[in-house]
């Protein structure tokens, strides 16, 4: 027969007796228990890399990489988005001069007609589209207030479209294209003297 443990009873009415306890007898639950340091009377340490703790510092290094990873695709985007625009500038550049001269030659003419004005207007917003959307911030946000004044105006019927729409629209395209001149500017790299 095996002996677990052994167990003693104070008692006040009855002497101090022993009693053995069987391992067929104890529950299972109990003997599979693995004793703690406490149990045992040795002293407890403090371990920095217990499993409990390398699990959890695991899980957040986890999310950690996940959020890093979100980050750099991110900023890759960006920076492909502006590599873009670089080497579409001088495009947009010439695609916007010959909307401007074609809204000049629409307007100069002695008969305004609408609807060439709103169809070079329609091709125009296109492109200021792509420049909205890839562009440096001040260019990007001269564009976006261009298109938006594009977008009112387009929407009213064509014969409503007044030829001191068309001059203020023309204006603005002409700022953007200065905006752009300047990016060209920008992009080139002068030597240090």
């Amino acid at each position: 027969m095996q002996s677990i443990s052994t167990i003693k009873a104070n008692s006040p009415h009855s002497a101090q007796t022993s009693t053995t306890v069987d391992a067929n007898d104890m529950p299972q639950s109990d003997m599979t228990r693995p004793e703690t340091r406490e149990e045992t009377g040795q002293p407890t340490e403090l371990s920095f890399l217990s499993k409990d703790r390398v699990a959890v510092a695991a899980d957040w290094m986890s999310i950690l990489g996940i959020f890093l990873t979100l980050y750099t695709a991110l900023k890759v985007m960006c920076l492909s988005q502006q590599y873009l625009f670089a080497g579409r500038v001088r495009d947009y550049k010439k695609q916007i001069s010959s909307h401007c001269k074609d809204l000049n030659t629409q307007l100069a003419s002695g008969q305004f007609t609408h609807a060439p004005a709103a169809a070079t207007l329609v091709i125009c917003l296109t492109v200021i589209k792509r420049i909205a959307k890839t562009g440096p911030d001040d260019t990007r946000k001269n564009a976006k207030l261009i298109r938006q004044k594009i977008k009112i105006g387009l929407k009213q019927p064509a014969r409503n479209i007044t030829r001191d729409f068309v001059v203020e629209i023309q204006r603005e395209l002409r700022g953007l294209e200065e905006d752009l001149a300047h990016n060209i500017k920008d992009q080139k790299i002068t030597p240090q003297r």
